[in-house]
């Protein structure tokens, strides 16, 4: 593979690698550990790679907000890898990382050329970075956590990008997978179809009711304090999330907040926040929304729309749900699902929609059972057996 200078570690302290193979070369640093340069080259590659693209918009800020978070967290370790050619121009990057002693290593903040040859010098320097943190599978990509963007999407038709999706070049899943890396997570989105959304409300329409009998609150973005609302769902995802099913790492409150008020102030619908309160708690919950990717990657109308994207339906999607685990099982979830339906159907006019939901997931397979899949996301990985030969 040409010649190279191999990382020395001794305990926990990495030094900078830099690999060479024929016209590329890989800088392995970690931040606040190695030459600021190359932490700012890495960020900026994404903006260099998309930022012609009509459905980009920056979140270099957002990535550094990141990075610096879980470098600060001593129960998170990673490297980033950085490749170069030899005229200097940079061409991709990946992040290797272990969350404390979760079984699994992760890569994301992934990019790469259509060649499998750069493919093969950055993965294969991002194997030996994983080997060395340890943990028996790397998977990805996943940005530290599923809190942050994870997945790419292996429909490969042109569409419109939405938000909260990893946004990544088509091919990306098709370099994974000539290299042998299998799936090892997938999620699919999907509609409702109407005769099943009769029957759905015929079955459980009178959930909602029910469950106000109960004791239980029905609450929508509005009812509450942002701020109070946040926190109840930081509480209800930190005890409902789990690494194994959800690729959830428990984060603090302050961190939660600061991701995730941005996103809530761009929430018009009432409904776009709603759950069952009870005794102060959080008993479920749901986030919805409008896609307003326009509002994001063309803001002030100056970029021109692709002609070979056709413009999306406008939908009122099902983003994320989380039940506390002593209620799973109940009318909650149903409860919910029915009154997303209504309100999708009076104000929208059409049918329940949801993103991103995990086949892996028994709780959501009644709602999968009943609908049209209109995309698919998947990640992909392989053991750690052995290190590469160099």
């Amino acid at each position: 593979m040409g010649k190279t200078q191999r990382t020395i570690a001794r305990g926990d302290a990495i030094r900078p690698l830099t690999r060479r193979a024929g016209r590329v070369r890989v800088h392995r640093f970690r931040a606040g550990e190695s030459d600021s340069e190359l932490y700012d080259r890495f960020l900026a590659l994404r903006e260099q790679i998309y930022g012609d693209d009509y459905f980009f918009y920056s979140d270099a800020d957002l990535h550094r907000q990141l990075i610096d978070y879980y470098a600060r967290r001593p129960d998170y370790r990673f490297e980033m890898l950085l490749c170069e050619q030899r005229d200097g121009e940079d061409i991709a990057r990946v992040l290797v990382g272990r969350a404390g002693d979760l079984p699994w290593t992760f890569f994301g903040f992934f990019e790469c050329p259509r060649d499998s040859t750069t493919f093969s010098v950055l993965m294969d320097a991002a194997l030996e970075s994983a080997y060395r943190l340890g943990g028996n599978t790397i998977f990805g990509p996943l940005d530290f956590n599923s809190l942050h963007a994870w997945m790419f999407q292996l429909d490969s038709e042109p569409r419109e990008r939405w938000v909260g999706d990893l946004y990544h070049r088509s091919y990306y899943p098709a370099l994974f997978q000539r290299a042998g890396w299998r799936i090892t997570h997938e999620s699919v989105s999907g509609e409702v179809r109407p005769d099943r959304q009769a029957q759905l409300m015929k079955r459980f329409g009178s959930f909602p009711d029910q469950l106000r009998r109960q004791g239980f609150e029905f609450i929508r973005r509005g009812d509450l304090p942002d701020d109070e609302l946040v926190h109840l769902i930081w509480k209800l995802v930190e005890e409902s999330f789990t690494p194994d099913l959800h690729r959830y790492v428990s984060v603090d409150y302050d961190f939660f907040r600061a991701i995730f008020r941005p996103f809530l102030a761009r929430l018009s619908d009432p409904f776009s926040v709603s759950g069952f309160l009870k005794d102060g708690k959080l008993a479920a919950y749901g986030t919805s929304f409008v896609n307003y990717i326009e509002d994001l990657c063309n803001a002030d109308g100056s970029k021109v729309r692709p002609t070979n994207v056709v413009p999306e339906p406008r939908r009122f999607s099902v983003y994320g749900t989380a039940v506390a685990k002593d209620r799973r099982g109940s009318k909650l979830f149903p409860g919910l699902t029915v009154i997303g339906a209504q309100h999708s159907q009076r104000r929208y006019g059409h049918c329940l929609t949801w993103r991103r939901t995990s086949v892996a997931n028994p709780g959501t397979a009644s709602l999968r059972a009943i609908s049209t899949v209109t995309s698919r996301h998947a990640t992909f990985g392989r053991p750690l057996v052995q290190l590469p030969s160099s």
